[in-house]
């Protein structure tokens, strides 16, 4: 996929998210920036992602976009599924995953990076997203720790350090 066809394709991305639902023009901003981070970091399509901290899936959805349809994009969250207002990570998730974006995307809700356990960490990834969760660790280092127990990440590895309010 060209990159800049996903700027271009913000609108329909944004379709699929449920947060536009309450707030479409905000979302559409938020996601227009999203998708010029993850342009300027030249995911490619087939890439494997994983991204801790899914939130309500803003940046998912256009890392989803960006993977294309032989790729895939796990996305976990600490957060159950009912948590967080006016939508839940469960309504955001469920929503992404009926609609075309959703056979590229894995979900972990309710899923501790931290915990030893954590089957996300099964398989290889070519690049992990942070979007406005770097402080979920306490280091870099602390980040490459969690992620040395079990996927082996890429050389292209991309952690965003974005602020809260991004």
């Amino acid at each position: 996929m060209n990159h800049t066809d996903l700027h271009a394709r913000a609108p329909s991305l944004v379709a699929g998210m449920a947060a536009a639902d309450h707030s479409p023009d905000i979302q559409l901003t938020r996601t227009r920036h999203r998708a010029a981070l993850v342009a300027s970091r030249q995911i490619a399509p087939g890439s494997a992602v994983l991204e801790p901290g899914c939130g309500q899936d803003d940046m998912t959805a256009v890392l989803a976009g960006a993977v294309g349809p032989e790729g895939r994009v796990v996305a976990v969250d600490v957060a159950d599924p009912p948590y967080g207002t006016p939508v839940t990570p469960g309504e955001s998730a469920a929503r992404l995953a009926t609609g075309p974006l959703g056979p590229r995307i894995g979900f972990r809700l309710a899923t501790d990076v931290f915990d030893p356990a954590a089957d996300f960490l099964v398989g290889t990834f070519d690049h992990v997203v942070l979007a406005h969760r770097s402080w979920y660790f306490a280091s870099l280092g602390e980040l490459r720790d969690t992620l040395a127990r079990g996927p082996a990440v890429g050389a292209a590895t991309v952690v965003h350090r974005m602020g809260p309010d991004a």
